[in-house]
Parts: structure tokens; C-alpha cells; sequence
């Protein structure tokens, strides 16, 4: 999320999640948190703010795991996995809609992490604006 917001740098439990400061500018707000402690980020506050404040909320992984490295490519797993369904990897594509949803990317992106990691990394994801598309075949 650009507009201002300030980048989240610190790499550790306690973090805090960034305001962003285009909080009431209209249009969808998307929210991608991978860290090695992103988690902690991602809490029963930050939940309720996606819901309330209707923005889409991604972590790399839960509050009791650290988010892991892909090696191949300098992301983080979790980086690694949105950026393939973003581009459109056939597991991430919702048949109706042409395209990938926010639905289909969390689901993708979980199944891919939980699989790469051997199930020691879990995504999660909210969203406060139900499911739309992010790209087009």
C-alpha cells in the first residue's frame, strides 16, 4: 500500500503494523504483511480493523510461527507464492470470474505456503470487502 503509508522495517516480536495514512481515500485497500515475525502483526485488532475499516488483509504466517525465506529468488515464501498466483497460476485462477480473486489468492497462497514449508508456516487472510478480482488471465 503506497499513499504515504510508512514501510514496515522492523524485524521482530512486538512489532507494530503501520497506519496508513490513506486510511479514508476511496478505492479498495489491500494489506501484504511478510516479515519474520508478521503474525504478531496480524491480530484479533488488525481483523477487526479489516472488517470495520473494509480493507483485505494478507500475513505470512500466524502469530506463533516465523514467516520463512525462498531461497531461489530472495522473497520469502509467502512473497514468493502471491506474486505466482498474482501472475496467474492456474491454481490461483477463479473459472468464472477469468481471473484471480482475492479468494482464490488466499487460498493459493495458503495451500502453496503450508506445501513449500512443509506445514511449518500458515498464511492468513481477511478481507472487510468480500471477494474481487486482482488480475485477468
Amino acid at each position: 500500500m503506497q499513499c504515504g503509508a510508512s514501510i514496515w522495517r522492523r524485524c521482530g516480536r512486538g512489532a507494530s503494523v503501520p497506519r496508513p495514512e490513506c486510511d479514508r481515500r476511496p478505492g479498495r485497500k489491500l494489506l501484504f504483511l511478510d516479515a519474520c515475525h508478521s503474525g504478531n502483526a496480524y491480530n484479533r485488532t488488525l481483523l477487526a480493523s479489516a472488517e470495520t475499516d473494509r480493507f483485505v488483509a494478507f500475513s505470512a504466517a500466524r502469530a506463533d510461527e516465523e514467516a520463512l525465506g525462498f531461497k531461489e529468488d530472495g522473497h520469502g515464501v509467502f512473497t514468493h507464492m502471491l506474486i505466482e498466483g498474482l501472475k496467474g497460476d492456474p491454481d490461483a485462477l477463479e473459472r468464472l470470474e477469468k481471473g484471480v480473486t482475492v479468494y482464490t489468492l488466499a487460498i493459493f497462497v495458503n495451500l502453496k505456503v503450508r506445501e513449500r514449508t512443509q506445514g511449518k508456516q500458515t498464511p492468513e487472510f481477511r478481507s472487510g470487502q468480500g471477494s474481487f478480482v486482482l488480475a485477468r488471465e
